[in-house]
């Protein structure tokens, strides 16, 4: 998870479930960047809100290419 205002949205019902997920989505999401950046692999993560701004966007992208 990252820190805009959408990722921080806590949900109103169920909220326990949700918190126990997003937490075991987070940590799964980081053992599988491990075992990419273990392989070799370059990462690049872009979140659906950072796809708002496209000239932001190309330049995060430029810059992982270059």
């Amino acid at each position: 998870m990252h820190d805009c205002k959408y990722g921080r949205v806590k949900p109103k019902t169920n909220a326990d479930f949700w918190e126990k997920k997003r937490l075991r989505t987070k940590h799964r999401d980081q053992e599988n960047l491990n075992a990419l950046v273990s392989l070799g692999w370059k990462t690049l993560i872009v979140w659906e809100c950072e796809c708002k701004d496209l000239d932001q966007l190309e330049n995060k992208l430029l810059d992982f290419m270059g």
